[in-house]
């Protein structure tokens, strides 16, 4: 598999988890599709990415115990991709 393949694969899998995630974080509400997620996790990787090494995010990838930086990682990429609400003033 080349390097760009393999990239792309990862990336997928990133992204696959990331949904799966999110779903089962809102599993309460029922009209929620994977697609309705993607958007989200294809942003937050794309955070990641760009604040990891490719050996730390590769290590997000692996199976088995996850690093301890990691929650912090995700957290700060998660906000950077939240779209706020507008404000209403009345």
């Amino acid at each position: 598999m080349s390097q760009q393949n393999l990239a792309l694969a990862q990336d997928k899998s990133y992204q696959d988890r990331c949904i799966q995630a999110q779903i089962n974080l809102h599993e309460q509400h029922k009209n929620i599709a994977p697609n309705d997620f993607r958007a989200f996790c294809e942003c937050t990787e794309k955070q990641l990415r760009s604040t990891l090494s490719p050996s730390q995010f590769n290590e997000i990838l692996g199976k088995g115990q996850k690093p301890a930086w990691l929650k912090s990682a995700q957290a700060a990429a998660a906000k950077a991709c939240f779209k706020p609400e507008p404000k209403i003033e009345a």
